[in-house]
């Protein structure tokens, strides 16, 4: 079974649980005002690129596959990982 370890939890862990919560505020802002969505979406974009470009360059073999499949990889994890985090923080825990 499955049991919550509090010690191997650090609050960088919560980054993209926060992400994806700025995502659904401000998905639940657009019919008002979709700024914010559209400046969550830029600086995710830019840094998702910078970051793609940057590994690529790292890497001594399949560079352009890193260029091209890192910033689709970045935001699935990102993603993934953040609502993970958000549904279990949220999901009683069931003692037995």
């Amino acid at each position: 079974t499955m049991h919550i370890q509090p010690h191997c939890f650090a609050p960088r862990h919560l980054i993209p649980a926060v992400f994806v919560l700025a995502l659904i505020l401000s998905l639940l802002l657009c019919p008002v005002n979709a700024a914010p969505l559209g400046a969550l979406l830029v600086v995710y974009l830019a840094a998702d690129l910078a970051f793609a470009a940057q590994s690529a360059l790292e890497q001594k073999e399949s560079r352009l596959l890193c260029l091209i499949t890192l910033p689709f990889l970045f935001p699935a994890v990102h993603i993934v990982y953040g609502a993970g985090t958000l549904l279990g923080l949220l999901t009683p825990v069931k003692e037995g």
